[in-house]
């Protein structure tokens, strides 16, 4: 990452310059191509556009969400003009639903200044006059292939390295996407032009391109590749909330889109919201390009066969009049998609209802049993000795709940009627007793634990009996992948586990439920209360008793616990967590978890917060 491969703008307009001129084709008639100022500062580019291309310039109301009044005859495009910082991201679906429902193409020219205007509009007027370099390629970072599209091969690091070096005509890019990065293999595109800043404060570990630092390089995602260094004609970045120009719910100042757009892009293809990973959105817009569509036109077809929860799909920044010459169609491949008490003495009516009940008990200490075992090996590992302290304590309350069972067994063979067994059912108490117990202690371990080794932990000595996608995260938009394990010793057979590709683990639960689900919006920065919400389903088959709720943040480099809540209580009626984020923690996506444990049952959720440390703070 750095700043040499960043050109100016100087540099690109001569570039431009200096491509062969469109021969053999009949002049564009664009005069019902309609340009659309929506702001003063991008008034005089827009005027300029319109002279040198011939096409009509309005003015609109942004905030309307269309054209005011629709010229006569309708127009075949709208290019929408106006200041970045304007214009906030729900009126840009606003505006690309409105297109949806018109049947017009619609683009962006947001820009942050008057330069940044004219800049963005001398390269659309090139674009129309001149023939870009270069082909067509693809880079599908979820499948891990890359190339030409009716050639792709496996996207190896030297090939993707290759690709992002080389120029190309349509450089289409599906990975990823969080804050302005896009994770592809061991590669990562940043979308940093400057120090990073979020509401205007700089982050004091933020992007830098100027020192050639990126806060999302690992051990694994080693190299950032500045998006304003891509060296396309059009760059698509499909990922989820990729379209990151207008002002968002996380105003960084990095985005992928206005970065490409700095550099050598006429035009940039990003998502509004979720992303459906198993669309072959890359593909098909390749395709649509080769076959000579405008960019609105293709952008338009996406969107037809583009279908996510949100209802909102794909924006084009950029001229949607825009055009290349056909070329031998592209590949297609397959768009479809692919498609967790109250005192048990009371309850117990007849023997046959205790023996019911101590069974269960045995058998659910037995699958919690080898969760303490596998973390007690993650445990010996990692040298903590208060986390071993607290397993051997819960190793001992798991002895207590089945010796109390067993004994409550061996009491019912041996009663001669049913009067025998109501005076010896004392060992009820204990094993309700020895219940509550092994239940605070295992939330108490947890909240030693890190979230992604107690997730493993209540699965991994069980067999795999199926695994599947299943829907898209909530969070992120990434495809979410189900696993159902064989378990013996559970009522319902199985435990279910569910993890998203890019926040980790969502879900664990026993395949008859409860299923716990955890969420928590926005940036949020050191020293802030955060209060995640907390939901339940499938508790319909259990007993609506006491458990204990454990809450907590783990570093995602570290591992640290960063802070943790408690609470006993109910299902029914569960508390709002507050966790307050530690002044020290650095910014990232750090694992926010929970359990709840009731019953000798454990059940999972999972999610990421969003951590940013801004100058201020350092």
């Amino acid at each position: 990452m750095t700043v040499s491969n960043q050109p100016t703008r100087a540099e690109v307009l001569d570039a431009y310059r200096s491509l062969p001129p469109r021969q053999g084709e009949p002049a564009a008639d664009l005069s019902r191509d309609v340009i659309a100022c929506g702001d003063e500062s991008v008034r005089e580019a827009a005027l300029a556009l319109g002279r040198d291309l011939g096409r009509p310039v309005v003015d609109v109301d942004v905030a309307s969400g269309w054209l005011s009044q629709t010229p006569t005859p309708a127009p075949t495009s709208v290019l929408l003009m106006a200041g970045r910082h304007t214009l906030v991201a729900e009126t840009v679906r606003e505006w690309v639903t409105s297109a949806t429902r018109h049947e017009v193409p619609v683009g962006f020219v947001l820009a942050a200044d008057p330069a940044e205007a004219e800049f963005q509009a001398s390269k659309i007027t090139l674009g129309h006059a001149r023939v870009p370099a270069g082909a067509d390629v693809l880079i599908d970072a979820v499948n891990g292939v890359c190339g030409p599209p009716d050639d792709l091969k496996v996207a190896r690091p030297e090939r993707l390295g290759a690709i992002l070096d080389a120029p190309w005509r349509l450089l289409a890019i599906s990975g990823h996407s969080d804050l302005g990065h896009m994770g592809l293999g061991s590669l990562v595109l940043c979308g940093a032009t400057g120090p990073e800043r979020v509401d205007g404060r700089l982050l004091s570990d933020g992007c830098d391109p100027s020192v050639d630092h990126c806060r999302c390089t690992t051990k694994l995602l080693r190299t950032a590749v500045p998006t304003v260094g891509l060296r396309a004609a059009v760059v698509a970045l499909m990922g989820c909330g990729s379209f990151d120009l207008a002002v968002g719910e996380h105003p960084t100042t990095n985005s992928m889109c206005a970065s490409a757009l700095n550099g050598w892009a006429l035009a940039a293809v990003g998502t509004l919201g979720q992303f459906n990973a198993d669309f072959d959105a890359v593909g098909v817009l390749a395709a649509h390009v080769a076959e000579g569509l405008s960019l609105g036109e293709a952008v338009q077809r996406l969107n037809r066969a583009h279908r996510i929860p949100t209802g909102y799909g794909v924006a084009l920044a950029g001229d949607p009049a825009l055009r290349f010459p056909a070329r031998t169609p592209a590949r297609l491949a397959d768009s479809g998609a692919a498609v967790v008490g109250d005192d048990a003495g009371d309850r117990l009516q007849t023997p046959d209802e205790a023996l019911d009940l101590y069974q269960v008990m045995i058998a659910r200490s037995r699958t919690v049993e080898r969760a303490r075992h596998a973390l007690q090996a993650v445990a010996e590992n990692g040298l903590d000795e208060d986390l071993e302290d607290s397993l051997e304590r819960l190793g001992r309350g798991c002895e207590q709940v089945q010796s109390a069972a067993w004994d409550g067994i061996g009491r019912i063979r041996g009663a001669s009627d049913m009067e025998t067994w109501r005076m010896s059912d004392g060992v009820t108490a204990r094993l309700e007793r020895a219940v509550r117990r092994w239940d605070e202690a295992f939330a108490a371990t947890a909240m030693l634990a890190v979230g992604n080794d107690v997730y493993a932990a209540l699965h991994t000595f069980l067999r795999l009996d199926d695994a599947r996608a299943e829907g898209a995260c909530a969070r992120c938009g990434s495809r979410i992948q189900v696993f159902e394990y064989d378990d013996p010793d559970s009522a319902g057979g199985q435990r279910v586990a569910a993890e998203c590709w890019l926040c980790g683990p969502m879900r664990e639960s026993a395949g008859t439920g409860p299923v716990l689900a955890i969420t928590a919006s926005g940036l949020h920065a050191p020293g802030d209360v955060v209060r995640p919400a907390l939901s339940v389903r499938g508790t319909s088959g259990e007993p609506d008793g006491t458990g204990h709720l454990a809450v907590i943040l783990n570093d995602r480099v570290t591992d640290r616990v960063l802070a943790t809540f408690h609470a006993e209580c109910t299902l029914a009626d569960l508390p709002e967590p507050m966790l307050t984020i530690p002044e020290d923690t650095h910014s990232d996506l750090h694992v926010l978890w929970a359990v709840w444990v009731g019953q000798v049952t454990v059940t999972f959720a999972g999610t990421r917060l969003g951590v940013v440390r801004t100058v201020e703070q350092a």
